[in-house]
This record gives structure tokens, C-alpha cells and sequence, in this order.
């Protein structure tokens, strides 16, 4: 809660003749600030739950991504799956509610959404739908073959 290293020496073959640094930083403060950036309550939860470092999808590994809007999120090795930091892992095979952990439904009006169970008309409790998210097979059906073709109309256009 008090120490950062950061830099990029590999302490096991240092010699002092490399352009290697590593540096030590003692300040609460700065702790929470790289704390909070590198996301690294959330590192720490995937670290307890060996299952969330598998994907849901094909089994392979889970990296720990860069956002482009800062923070980080998870990435299927063999590319089959990603999710939010906040968003939880699919145990069941269905992906449910950040925000109250209900499971999702399907809608589409312009485009697909997961829409709580429990909460369908507030927009805290919906999320739109990645293409991948139907290679989870729970999730694939709950659609009609009508369904379906909406959506994969909506992906073949996006």
C-alpha cells in the first residue's frame, strides 16, 4: 500500500553495464495513483480466481489489456473474448449485470443490447453486444433464427 518499483531491470542478470533502471517510491499517495491506473484491484481478484484467467470461450489465457481510454481490460489470447474490468465473468456461460448481476436478456431496436432481467427499462443495467459474445453458447440462444439474422445483419454492416 506504500511502495511502487517500477523501471525494467531483470534483477536476476544485472551486470551495471546496461541502460537498466529500476526505482523504488515510498509515498501512500503515489501507491494509490498507480493503484487506481493500473487497475490493480482488479488484477488481484483474477489472480484469487484462477478461472478468470482462462477464456470462457476456447480455454486459452487471459491478458490484461491497455484501454485506449485508460485503464486496462481483458483479452482472449486466441482473440475469442474481451470484457471490462467491471463487467463479471461469464461462469455459467451467460453474461450478466455489472451493475446488480442479474442475468441479461436479449433486445434490439437499432442495435443488440443484453438488457438486465431485473432492471430492463434502466440504462445502468444494459449492454451493447460484441459480435464474440455469441460464441458463448448460452448466450447464441437465447435468439430466434429471425433474431439471429438481425444481428448478424447489424455486425456485416458495422
Amino acid at each position: 500500500d506504500e511502495t511502487v518499483w517500477g523501471g525494467s531491470l531483470n534483477a536476476l542478470s544485472f551486470t551495471g553495464s546496461t541502460g537498466e533502471i529500476m526505482q523504488r517510491y515510498t509515498d501512500r499517495e503515489m501507491t494509490a495513483e498507480y493503484s487506481k491506473l493500473l487497475d490493480i484491484e482488479h488484477l488481484c481478484k483474477a489472480v484469487k480466481n484462477d478461472y478468470e484467467q482462462k477464456c470462457p470461450i476456447c480455454g486459452e489465457e487471459m491478458l490484461v489489456r491497455e484501454s485506449r481510454d485508460g485503464g486496462v481490460y481483458w483479452q482472449c489470447a486466441g482473440n475469442d473474448y474481451s470484457r471490462n474490468v467491471d463487467q463479471p465473468y461469464p461462469l455459467d456461460g451467460i453474461l450478466h449485470c455489472k451493475t446488480c448481476g442479474a442475468p441479461y436478456k436479449f433486445f434490439m431496436k437499432k442495435e443488440p443490447r443484453w438488457v438486465c432481467t431485473e432492471h430492463p427499462k434502466d440504462p445502468k443495467h444494459y449492454q451493447k453486444m460484441r459480435k464474440n459474445d455469441l460464441k458463448l453458447g448460452k448466450m447464441a440462444a437465447m435468439l430466434s433464427q429471425k433474431e439471429m439474422k438481425a444481428v448478424e445483419q447489424y455486425f456485416k454492416k458495422k
